[in-house]
């Protein structure tokens, strides 16, 4: 694995939203039947709260990211939240089962920006496949919303799989 990250004396400004529209179609799961039946991670992963639709095009959500830590008795904001940078490819791997009943992992994502700290309570999170993903291997964006602003943009999420990895999820949470 490699990456390449940009420090920054302040976050950048967020471009004018383009988020996706709204998916209305229903996914036949709730949050926690999802976690369930379909992924393998244990409490402290399990922060998607409730789907708002899903369909071919991609999985909207309602994502709970992690408690504001504390150091030296004071409190330190996320700037990359990592349950949420981790919400993305389980959204995937949702979406995944969910249609083709499928099991996908990720590979890569190439490139995550911030605009500004995730704060405390949920986020809006808005994955969309590109176009030339198919059953096995797909290739996404995710939105990350709260209260109407962009707060970050993950492009290039992509990842993997088949029916043969559908056991991970009975194999008992990490």
């Amino acid at each position: 694995y490699d990456a390449e990250i940009e420090l920054v004396e302040s976050l950048p400004a967020a471009p004018p939203l383009r988020e996706p529209s709204a998916i209305s179609a229903p996914l036949a799961a709730s949050a926690n039947e999802a976690y369930d039946r379909w992924l393998f991670h244990g409490p402290m992963y399990q922060v998607i709260e409730s789907f708002g639709g899903a369909d071919e095009t991609g999985i909207d959500a309602l994502v709970r990211g992690s408690a504001t830590p504390v150091v030296d008795g004071a409190s330190i904001p996320w700037v990359l939240d990592p349950v949420v940078v981790d919400a993305a490819p389980q959204l995937a791997m949702i979406w995944s089962r969910a249609l083709y009943d499928i099991a996908v992992l990720p590979s890569r994502i190439s490139s995550y920006r911030v605009y500004a700290p995730p704060g405390d309570g949920p986020v809006e999170m808005r994955l969309r496949v590109r176009p030339g993903s198919d059953r096995q291997v797909y290739h996404a964006d995710v939105w990350i919303v709260r209260d109407g602003k962009l707060i970050a943009h993950m492009e290039g999420l992509e990842g993997a799989g088949g029916q043969h990895l559908n056991r991970i999820a009975i194999s008992g949470a990490l």
